[in-house]
């Protein structure tokens, strides 16, 4: 197996600063972050230079905004702009904050809770980065606030490479920046002229930039590339900074969806997920369709997956910002997701192997090791494996996740509808037929989340038939977090555990008898004990539909855009479904997505050479 610990994205460095007498330090760049007044610097350096305050104040509803920040280094202006964006009731008009932010380093709950000590004014925004914080990895980080509607997009790395990845993959422009790097003269690659460059290429129609400095190197860039600036006076004792503006681009006009009617078939994790994002973030109106309860998203309980891809690939990129999008989108929307961890065993070499490559990382804020006395304590399960313990993940009901997210006003579902095909009319609206139904309406959008019904569309999708069984077994019953071997044990739901999971590869039916068998000699073999079918209280079945490269389907189809396809998930619906869910509801609202440009081709269904 390659070592990919120098090129993972979990390869990250945490910013390495002292606090002393109320001055923060750069070790790296023996160089001030800032000092006791460091609060009124931001703010009268950045945000008031800018106009932040005003510029959010007069947004329209369901517009956006987005700043830009070049040196992020421990996130106070970032916190600063929380409190404005608090300040300006915007999140009652359903409007967004995008906050785009680069450095080399990352920050971690001890400096923020450090920064919050030195400054008070800002702790309660600094317990709500804490809150939302996901762990971070080089490249692009999205981290979600929702019920601010506010996303930080953070870029980990080399700066020159980081812009340089924004230019390919994002689709948002920037409204004004903050240039907050450390001195040029210790920090010169900050202040170069591709960094303007660069900037000046995400930039909106004449936005707006401050900066603390006014050094002969940062104007002599800004001249050389016709880019107004004004010296004015600096903060405190400074004699000068310099603000500006970028040129003027022309961009076209993007059309503002205020009011649209979306068709969804498919009322499994992926439809039901998307259908609440659209309709509570929008008032757009949707209509949900389907023939049946979808028999993957109808499982009694289900764990997320976190086992993550190790490289720096698109799909390590993938399953990495969807597994911790996830958590955080649970842990905000629905009360009952015990967001306490999950272990995996080393009970196999394969397990042993991926545990081994992840603690080469040092990335004790997703997960650590556990020993076999560790388990038993926290489980109360006698087994002979040590394993490792991610910190952040639960399990769940995909049944009762769906029924929560169909539950809004502007949802209408309806069921026992046989989708057949659809039509895109002269006028681009959208005609569905159903095998047992006329339907006289027509839509603007159509998502076909369809479950197995996807492979109409793609035939070189496989369907696995998958199978769980309940058991009502003591030995279970202080399992209060998911645990994966060779299969999987799930806590005890209303006095059942439910074991997992047998895979049976495009068969007509599952055979129950090779299915129980498969479940309970994987227990068996890993657990000391011997269960045997008779204590088979339960047993539940679905299809679950999986891409030849693992990675799902997501976006529109073929040259339609306005019809989407979603599904693929495989058994990671839990982990993906959210993710997915946003992209598409992003894309619809002209807003910049969570995921970059190659995930989106990565996911894409018109990467099948069989779609039809």
């Amino acid at each position: 197996m390659n070592d990919t610990s120098d090129t993972s994205v979990l390869k990250v460095k945490t910013n390495d600063c002292s606090f002393d007498n109320n001055n923060v330090r750069s070790r790296e760049y023996d160089d001030i972050f800032f000092q006791k007044d460091g609060i009124d610097e931001s703010k009268y350096v950045f945000f008031d230079q800018n106009n932040i305050q005003e510029k959010f104040d007069k947004l329209k509803p369901n517009s956006s905004f987005t700043i830009g920040e070049i040196g992020f280094g421990l996130g106070l202006n970032f916190l600063i702009a929380i409190k404005k964006w608090k300040k300006s009731n915007n999140v009652n008009k359903n409007t967004e904050l995008n906050y785009i932010a680069f450095d080399k380093f990352v920050i971690d709950e001890e400096i923020l809770r450090n920064l919050s000590l030195i400054y008070p004014d800002i702790k309660p925004e600094a317990e709500i980065l804490i809150k939302n914080m996901q762990p971070l990895k080089s490249g692009i980080n999205f981290i979600n606030i929702f019920e601010l509607n506010l996303k930080l997009i953070f870029f980990v790395g080399d700066i020159s490479e980081q812009l340089n990845l924004a230019k390919t993959l994002l689709n948002t422009k920037i409204d004004s920046w903050f240039f907050d790097g450390f001195d040029p003269k210790k920090n010169p690659e900050m202040w170069s002229k591709k960094i303007f460059i660069d900037a000046l290429h995400l930039s909106s129609n004449e936005a707006s930039f401050s900066t603390y400095t006014s050094s002969g190197v940062v104007k002599k860039s800004l001249a050389d590339l016709g880019i107004q600036f004004n010296k004015v006076k600096g903060f405190g004792k400074k004699r000068h900074m310099l603000t500006g503006i970028f040129p003027k681009k022309l961009f076209p006009n993007i059309k503002n969806n205020s009011s649209l009617r979306i068709a969804i078939i498919g009322s499994g994790l992926s439809g039901s997920i998307t259908a609440n994002k659209l309709a509570k973030n929008n008032n757009f109106k949707v209509t949900v369709f389907d023939s049946q309860e979808s028999r993957a998203s109808s499982s009694p309980n289900a764990a997320m997956y976190p086992k993550l891809a190790l490289g720096s690939d698109t799909r390590s990129q993938f399953v990495f910002q969807s597994y911790f999008y996830a958590a955080s989108y649970y842990s905000e929307n629905i009360p009952e997701f015990n967001n306490e961890g999950i272990i995996f065993l080393s009970s196999n070499e394969n397990k042993k192997d991926w545990i081994n490559r992840f603690m080469k990382f040092n990335r004790n804020d997703i997960a650590h090791k556990i020993s076999k006395n560790e388990i038993h304590e926290l489980t109360g399960i006698e087994q002979d494996y040590s394993g490792l313990k991610f910190n952040i993940g639960g399990c769940l009901s995909p049944n009762k996740v769906c029924k929560h997210h169909l539950m809004h006003k502007n949802i209408e579902y309806k069921d026992s509808f046989y989708f057949e095909s659809f039509e895109v009319n002269d006028h681009n609206k959208i005609n569905i037929n159903f095998l047992n139904k006329e339907s006289e309406d027509s839509y603007d959008y159509l998502i076909l989340a369809l479950g197995s019904g996807i492979k109409k569309f793609i035939p070189s999708l496989n369907i696995l038939k998958g199978s769980l069984i309940a058991l009502k077994n003591n030995k279970f019953k202080k399992v209060k977090i998911p645990i994966n071997h060779s299969g999987y044990i799930l806590p005890v739901k209303d006095g059942f555990s439910w074991i997992g999971s047998s895979h049976q590869k495009n068969v007509p039916t599952i055979n129950q008898e090779d299915s129980d068998e498969e479940i309970l000699n994987n227990l068996n073999s890993v657990i000391n004990t011997d269960i045997s079918s008779n204590e088979v209280i339960k047993r539940w079945s679905g299809d679950r539909i999986t891409t030849p490269n693992k990675l799902p389907i997501c976006g529109t189809y073929k040259n339609h855009n306005n019809v989407f396809l979603i599904g693929g998930l495989g058994s990671r619906g839990l982990s993906y479904a959210p993710a997915l869910a946003e992209h598409i509801n992003c894309m619809i609202r002209n807003k910049q997505t969570i995921f970059t440009r190659n995930i989106e081709e990565a996911i894409s269904p018109n990467r099948f050479k069989d779609l039809s």
